[in-house]
């Protein structure tokens, strides 16, 4: 699980899950973004990051 907290406020901005056999296989179950912090890439910056 990798989250993304937006410091200046100490909310919750998304979160990102996944399960992967570490070879061949990943899977993501969740991936949110809070509505106020939509269209700012966030859930981009989370899908790299879990790697």
């Amino acid at each position: 699980m990798v989250l993304a907290i937006d410091a200046d406020n100490n909310k919750l901005a998304g979160y990102i899950t996944a399960l992967t056999d570490g070879v061949l296989s990943a899977y993501i179950p969740f991936l949110e973004v809070e509505k106020s912090y939509q269209k700012q890439k966030i859930g981009t910056i989370l899908v790299k990051k879990n790697n």
